[in-house]
């Protein structure tokens, strides 16, 4: 018998919570996108329209409820699994409550729903079911210390947290519940915690502080968090006051996630953000800043360059210009911090990029981007390579793995130089050769494209470039898994020069993912033309991101250009005229929702 999902979060607590790296058991295909514990719930929450439950699903769902109020439990549990093929409970939340507590409370049996939902959360082995148990519990009234122990115990999973902190916030001390809860979760769990938190007495200081100092800190995005800290405990009042050294600390890292608009608003919604800026630029004045906080500046500097905020913008380029940043900005760099803001206040890295390569390969090799433009330092780069990737242990059977990961972290290395190489035909050929012979299906294509820039920059074909490559891609297409990998194969066997007209290099089954994550959760936010190309830029996709630590959040953004005559045509169901997409390509229009 399998264990229940309440039994696998209980037996995985160490000192009364869940390990960082703890994820509930989930049922893919390989190579299918898998989500984080409470990221679908949490994308549906911020990025998607809520969903109408259809009529056949609502009877579903009223018979479920009416077998649970009559004790059919085994019948109800039936139906709630059924019911949870096609419809995730958040979906379903407000018409379930509204069922049980607005619309049917005289006619069903309290005691019996209050028995069949702790049922669920602790017995079921269905993690909709779980959910689905606790959003009954809450509208009812729960007094069993016992219930509320099994309550905080599957908040402390980023899964199941928005269900449990909704039903806590209703308990005598809520507030300081939901704040143990919000201590300990990491992920989706903590900004949902953090969202329904207040500073409030008798512990308003300690909550007030904690928020300050933590409440941005989640393994999804600090921007989620940024704004609704910086109105619950008045951050704005601090930095108008005289904010201490470890204050102002904190209030940069507000402002940063403020100025992340990728997946939610934050500084564009708040009426004196030129003020808010100023007087954080001002404030910095009396204290001897830290790189980070220099990176926040420049990304002050940024964005008041976008929002044509002149005033804003001069002063933040005069602090960065400023000797003493220039000095803090440099010791970073030596640390592999601060490169492209280093770049900006014309600092050359390419020494100090040099030295990470050599001192610490593995973890810096996505810097080389900073090289591969010199041609002297090309060549050492290419040494670097040489002598600290494994070449031959990339070698390997293909498959159709996308290959993300720590296992394949030699192969993300060799993705990074991959795209330095497009540019300079002929150079560094042996890493081209491995990157085709290898397992995840990324880094071959990596190399085919590589392949195609060189043959449409030569203007000759494969067979003439490089005959040594044509043989190779005639051995490699017979054992090629990948339809999409042997088209690019084919098409430089075939002799073509010009590759410019192809919709795309990637694979099928890569595109199938990059699809999916674009549509089932993204927002479209912005696009422009440019003489023949056309760029749309998508909000809120959930992307792995090679150059992130495992517990940084990673980037939601994502822009695709389509060239070579390009063109779009705008569909709508408007009844009336209108520019939205005028308004778009111009950001003045919220990010639209996409299915």
């Amino acid at each position: 018998m399998n264990k229940s999902i309440y039994d696998i979060i209980k037996e995985a607590l160490v000192d009364g919570k869940l390990p960082e790296d703890f994820e509930l058991p989930k049922l893919h295909a390989e190579d299918e996108m898998v989500f984080a514990d409470g990221a679908l719930d949490g994308i549906m929450m911020y990025h998607m329209q809520p969903s109408e439950i259809s009529d056949e699903d609502r009877e579903l769902m009223i018979e479920a409820i009416k077998n649970a109020s009559d004790h059919e439990f085994e019948i109800a549990e039936g139906l709630f699994h059924q019911l949870a093929k096609d419809n995730r409970a958040l979906s379903i939340a407000q018409t379930l409550q509204d069922y049980i507590y607005d619309e049917h409370r005289e006619e069903l049996q309290p005691g019996n729903l209050y028995e069949f939902a702790i049922g669920l959360i602790e017995l079921s082995t269905n993690i909709e079911c779980v959910k689905y148990g606790l959003l009954i519990l809450d509208t009812l009234i729960i007094q069993n210390e016992e219930l509320k122990n099994t309550i905080r115990t599957l908040a402390l999973s980023d899964e199941f947290t928005l269900y449990c902190v909704h039903i806590m916030h209703k308990w005598k001390n809520g507030n300081d519940e939901i704040y143990e809860v919000a201590k300990k979760v990491h992920g989706w769990g903590r900004i949902h915690a953090v969202e329904q938190l207040r500073a409030l007495n008798p512990r308003y200081e300690e909550i007030k502080d904690w928020i300050l100092k933590e409440g941005i800190n989640n393994s999804v995005s600090p921007s989620y968090s940024a704004l609704t800290c910086w109105k619950n405990v008045n951050l704005g009042g601090i930095l108008f006051t005289k904010p201490t050294r470890e204050e102002f600390l904190y209030l940069g890292r507000n402002i940063d996630a403020l100025l992340d608009e990728d997946a939610v608003p934050g500084m564009s919604t708040l009426d004196k953000r030129k003020e808010i800026l100023l007087k954080y630029l001002e404030q910095a004045q009396n204290f001897a800043l830290t790189g980070e906080e220099y990176e926040i500046i420049y990304h002050i500097y940024e964005y008041a360059n976008e929002m044509d905020e002149k005033e804003v913008y001069e002063e933040a380029k005069k602090q960065l210009h400023s000797m003493n940043a220039k000095t803090v900005i440099l010791s970073n760099v030596k640390k592999g911090l601060c490169l492209d803001l280093a770049t900006e206040v014309g600092i050359d890295v390419k020494p100090h990029v040099l030295k990470l390569l050599k001192d610490d390969f593995k973890n810096h090799n996505y810097v080389c981007r900073y090289l591969a433009h010199d041609k002297t330092y090309r060549s050492m780069l290419l040494d670097i390579y040489r002598k600290q990737l494994p070449l031959e242990e990339i070698k390997n059977k293909p498959s159709t793995t996308v290959g993300f990961g720590e296992e394949y972290w030699k192969e993300n290395a060799l993705d990074f130089l991959l795209q330095e190489l497009r540019e300079y035909p002929l150079e560094g050929m042996e890493f081209v050769e491995v990157a085709l012979q290898s397992k995840p299906i990324r880094t071959r294509n990596g190399a085919l494209t590589v392949l195609q820039h060189w043959v449409e920059e030569k203007k000759q074909p494969l067979s003439e470039m490089a005959s040594n490559f044509y043989s190779l891609l005639n051995e490699l297409k017979e054992i090629e898994p990948n339809e999409g990998t042997k088209k690019m194969m084919h098409k430089l066997l075939e002799g073509r020069i010009v590759f410019k007209e192809e919709p795309t290099t990637f694979s099928q089954e890569i595109l199938d993912i990059l699809s999916d994550a674009i549509s089932d959760v993204g927002v479209w936010q912005w696009w422009f033309t440019q003489d023949d190309s056309i760029q749309l830029e998508f909000g809120a996709v959930q992307l792995y991101d090679d150059t992130k630590g495992e517990k940084e959040p990673h980037s939601n953004t994502i822009a695709l250009r389509f060239s070579n005559n390009a063109f779009a045509m705008f569909l709508d169901n408007y009844d009336e005229e209108t520019n939205w997409h005028t308004q778009l390509a111009n950001d003045e229009l919220e990010p639209l929702e996409l299915d």
